[in-house]
């Protein structure tokens, strides 16, 4: 074998691992997002190196699904009582698996809904702020459980975003009601969508 060969095999080694390398990249845009209208935001957690890439997501009574998941990270904001209010996961899908794992985790969503009671909806709600399309699930009052509301985005670059509102208690919340609490749960996404459409075309 040639030197000359043994270095185009290398060449085109690099190439490859350059390429995979962009593609596990998470743009910051999507992490540092700092100005939520009276929330503070955490520091953002990346999922740890040895962390499975992929993971599992129930779409019926009898069937899961495998979502690739090749980097993350996870973000908190607390209200003006340090208290959690969102709990955003951003995740990178394998390039060859980002539309399965879109289909998959709506099928997941609608599936969680199918099972659920205190519905705001009988379907899954669809809002769009800024160009971008959210999907969710919110109950109602504070027999709600842990979390009150979930929805996720799919902005494009194999990255879909998870928003975890959590139901807080009486005691420490920033809302009265229901109907202020999906108020600031909008808002949240809006600022969010707007921070990402100025910051990706930065």
């Amino acid at each position: 074998m040639s030197k000359q060969f043994i270095r185009l095999i290398f060449f085109f080694f690099f190439l490859e691992f350059v390429s995979i390398a962009q593609t596990d990249l998470i743009d910051e845009c999507f992490i540092n997002f700092e100005n939520a209208t009276t929330l503070k935001a955490s520091d953002a957690e990346r999922l740890p190196e040895k962390a499975p890439k992929s993971r599992k997501v129930s779409i019926s009574d009898s069937k899961d699904a495998k979502i690739s998941r090749i980097d993350g990270y996870r973000k908190i904001y607390k209200n003006v009582n340090k208290t959690e209010f969102v709990n955003i996961k951003v995740e990178l899908s394998s390039p060859k698996k980002y539309a399965d794992d879109q289909k998959y985790l709506l099928a997941n969503m609608e599936y969680i809904r199918s099972i659920s009671s205190a519905m705001q909806a009988d379907g899954i709600i669809e809002l769009e702020f800024n160009g971008y399309k959210f999907y969710g699930l919110s109950r109602f009052g504070d027999d709600a459980g842990e979390t009150i509301g979930i929805f996720m985005m799919f902005p494009g670059n194999n990255i879909s975003v998870h928003f975890y509102f959590k139901n807080i208690d009486k005691e420490h919340r920033h809302y009265q009601n229901v109907d202020e609490y999906r108020v600031l749960r909008d808002k949240f996404m809006e600022e969010y969508a707007a921070h990402l459409a100025e910051c990706l075309n930065n």
